[in-house]
Formats: structure tokens, C-alpha cells, sequence
């Protein structure tokens, strides 16, 4: 799908001209429950998670968002992904209007935090980073609250027109509120993404954007539905508004795979084309969406420390004496902690070259 849009935003810059890799935040449910929320019950509301506290508790939102800034997070992604104006309507029981001032508030809880985290770090008289607000949009899957995230399964899978209107009212909502950029994230199908992408050119074209897919069970080369990682990169490739693409949510083990297939698809692109690779994985653990559990994996770890695997998803490429554009983070179980030691890595790693 190709696109004359130009970004031109600091977000955009960042991404594209710095040349150097921005940080994301962690998970956020995840520090939400560290910070005393539960997920646990069973009522409608919870089929939202974080975005069940956009109308209870905002404020813990807005400490996690903080707390991952103050780790050395460059962008706080919004508790948005659970928060279609659908899913809240039937998980809240409130309006259409209701809906999309929580979709707004999400945005404005970052943007509280982040001037929050800009004032501390004044007064601490550490070296001011430019921080910013990215709103979360989840998949149908996240609506659906099944765990389908993972497997592309949808039961039964919404027209092409029903995916547009599904994602429309939070797309809305989030760039009136005045997010950064858009991560598109946690995606399993195909399809959806090319609805979503339409929409963004609809609605919020001068907002820049990532997209973020999970992987099949193989685990390197497909996303969920199936379909090759070499595709997903000639879908988006020449959407000047996409500005990078990769994996989320999966284990860290089968990131470096996942990588070199994105890496080879894009080998024949200008530089104009040419997306930053996008990486936050879990913590290795896997997602039992039946039983609404975490279940053991590979480990926090894989086998590595963090270091280690910054070096090979990072710093292999700045041996070559050319570095690339890419956005880092981590997704679910991953803690400011966690974040914190992909802070000191970079900052080591950058200021050795």
C-alpha cells in the first residue's frame, strides 16, 4: 500500500535521522499489578485489563507510565490496547461519547506522567531525552479477549469493512488527544493489519506509526495467520506513515530469526523505504488465554542476560561500522527494571561509538 505521506514529527525524526534506537517502556499490565491493580475477576470489565483502570484508577496508570520513564524509557505506549470504544461500551456499560473520552484520557495519562518524568529529571540535573506518547492499538483479538492474539483464530473473522469500523473510534480518539505516534501492535492477521493501515490514512495521516505482529508456532519466519514475514514487509513497504515493523510479544529466544528475515526482505529497498525493525519481546513466558494465566517458558532470560541479547539484536550491526534504525523495548513481564538495564546498555553501547 503505498502512501505520499510525509512524517515530519520529532517522533518521526527520532526514528529515522537519529540513528539511534528508541527505547520503549515495558508491560504495563504487568507494573500495574506490581503497583497493587488485579486482573483476576471475571466481571466484564475485566476482559479490558489496564483499560479497566481508565475509569476506576487513572492514576495508577499514569505512576506506571512515570515509573517507566524514570527507568529510561523513551515512549510511554498507552493503556489503549484493550480500549476499543466497543469493548469498553459492553465492558463498562458506558456510551459511545463515554467510550472515547477514556480512549482520550489514555493518552492524557501519559502526557501527565511524561511531564512528571521531565520535571524530575530537571531536578535531578540529569541529561533531558526527548520522551513520547504512543497510542496502543490492539488487534480485534484484544476485543475478543481469547488469547486469538496469538493464533489468528478469529471465530467468526470480520469483513474488511467490519475491521475498519471496529478500529476507526479509537484511531480518532487517540490522535485528537494528541499521541505521538501509533503502535500497531500485538497483530496476528494480515488482513487487519491492511484495514487498520486504510484507516490511518483516513483519519490520521500526518501521525507517524509501527506495526507489531506475533509469530506462529514456528516461531521465526510467519506471523500467527500464517503469513510470511517477507509479505508484511511488501505490504508496507513505500507507506512513508509506517515507519517500522517487527515482532511483539514473543518470546526472546526467536527474536534474532525474526529479525534477519525482516532484515533480508527490506535488502533491495531504498533508504527512503526502509523501516526501522521493531523488537518487544515477552519475557518468555507463554499465554494460556482459557485460563487467563501466564504459564512457565523459556524464562525471563532465554538462556541470556540482557546485555546479551542487546548485543545480538544491536550491537552486531555497529560492528560493521553502520548502525540501524530500530525500536526496543519489552511487552508483557518485562518491569522498569528490565528496562532500565536496555537503558544502560544503549547508553554504554552509544557512547562507545
Amino acid at each position: 500500500m503505498a502512501s505520499s505521506t510525509t512524517t515530519t514529527t520529532p517522533l518521526a525524526y527520532h526514528i529515522t535521522k537519529t540513528n539511534t534506537p528508541l527505547l520503549l517502556d515495558g508491560g504495563l499490565a504487568t507494573h500495574l499489578e506490581r503497583l497493587g491493580a488485579s486482573f483476576t475477576d471475571t466481571s466484564p470489565a475485566q476482559r479490558l485489563w489496564s483499560a479497566s483502570l481508565l475509569s476506576t484508577n487513572p492514576a495508577l496508570i499514569r505512576q506506571a507510565h512515570l515509573d517507566y520513564y524514570l527507568s529510561g524509557a523513551d515512549v510511554a505506549i498507552t493503556a489503549s490496547y484493550q480500549a476499543s470504544t466497543r469493548g469498553l461500551r459492553e465492558g463498562l456499560g458506558v456510551s459511545e461519547d463515554e467510550a472515547v473520552a477514556l480512549v482520550k484520557l489514555s493518552v492524557e495519562c501519559a502526557q501527565k506522567a511524561r511531564r512528571d518524568a521531565l520535571q524530575i529529571l530537571r531536578e535531578k540535573d540529569t541529561r533531558e531525552r526527548q520522551l513520547y506518547v504512543v497510542g496502543s492499538i490492539g488487534p480485534y483479538a484484544a476485543y475478543l479477549a481469547d488469547g486469538s492474539e496469538y493464533t489468528g483464530a478469529y471465530d467468526p473473522v470480520p469483513s474488511h469493512d467490519e475491521m475498519k469500523a471496529f478500529h476507526r473510534p479509537r484511531i480518532q480518539a487517540l490522535r485528537k488527544a494528541g499521541a505521538d505516534g501509533f503502535a500497531i501492535e500485538t497483530f496476528p492477521r494480515l488482513n487487519e493489519i491492511v484495514a487498520v493501515m486504510e484507516v490511518l490514512a483516513e483519519e490520521a495521516s500526518d501521525v507517524p506509526c509501527w506495526i507489531s505482529v506475533t509469530l506462529d508456532s514456528t516461531g521465526t519466519t510467519r506471523m500467527a495467520d500464517g503469513t510470511a514475514l517477507a509479505r508484511l514487509s511488501e505490504t508496507v513497504r513505500g507507506n512513508r506513515q509506517v515507519l517500522g515493523i517487527g515482532v511483539n510479544c514473543v518470546a526472546r529466544g526467536v527474536v534474532t530469526k525474526a529479525l534477519s528475515v525482516l532484515r533480508g526482505s527490506m535488502r533491495d529497498w531504498t533508504e527512503e523505504e526502509r523501516k526501522a525493525l521493531v523488537v518487544y519481546p515477552n519475557s518468555g513466558e507463554v499465554w494460556d488465554g482459557a485460563r487467563k494465566v501466564w504459564m512457565k517458558g523459556e524464562g525471563v532470560e532465554g538462556g541470556k542476560s540482557t546485555e546479551e541479547w542487546m548485543e545480538e539484536w544491536v550491537g552486531r550491526t555497529w560492528q560493521h561500522g553502520k548502525g540501524e534504525r530500530m525500536i526496543i523495548g519489552g511487552c508483557c513481564r518485562v518491569e522498569p527494571e528490565e528496562i532500565g538495564r536496555m537503558r544502560m546498555w544503549l547508553d554504554g553501547e552509544y557512547a562507545r561509538k
